[in-house]
């Protein structure tokens, strides 16, 4: 729970992202031992952690310390914190020039007012922000993304063309 509380602790929310505040959710335990008649001697887990840009993985990292060393007080147990996977950049501006020529693009090629959104998943475009470009990422798919099955649409990169064709034509 002191982990998952994280989310109140980096309460503060934007409402330009989906989700609009920080995640830290469990997602993944291991099986650490074979059968049922064993105490293991390790408890493995993962977590999901998604954090608005408004907040420096340097806090995050000195709160989730805090709290793992008061729980290492408390029950005697030992710790280890790894990071699988971390990505931090700013965010890009609704107002940026890039954001507003996709925007005329989408509405060029398709007729559709887009409008920016902050998605707490790792692209390219994090990149790019960490070397000091705005960028903006975009795609036409169903809500399949790391589902079984999986998949993509022809039609839909057909479209993802258009758009870019657009966008490379757009004053």
């Amino acid at each position: 729970l002191s982990l998952n509380d994280l989310e109140h602790f980096f309460g503060e929310r934007d409402e330009m992202f989906s989700p609009a505040w920080s995640t830290f959710q469990p997602t993944k335990k291991s099986a650490n031992v074979e059968t049922v008649n064993i105490i293991p001697g390790d408890d493995v887990f993962f977590m999901d952690c998604r954090i608005l840009p408004r907040y420096t993985l340097k806090e995050v990292r000195a709160e989730i310390d805090k709290r793992v060393a008061a729980i290492e007080a408390k029950h005697g147990v030992k710790i280890e914190v790894e990071e699988l996977q971390h990505q931090e950049s700013p965010a890009t501006s609704a107002d940026a020039p890039v954001v507003r020529r996709l925007k005329d693009a989408i509405k060029k090629a398709h007729g559709i007012e887009a409008r920016p959104i902050g998605i707490g998943g790792g692209t390219v475009g994090a990149e790019l922000r960490n070397l000091g470009f705005d960028a903006a990422i975009w795609s036409t798919m169903d809500e399949v993304c790391h589902q079984p099955n999986e998949y993509c649409i022809v039609r839909n990169i057909a479209t993802d063309a258009e758009t870019l064709a657009a966008l490379f034509t757009t004053e």
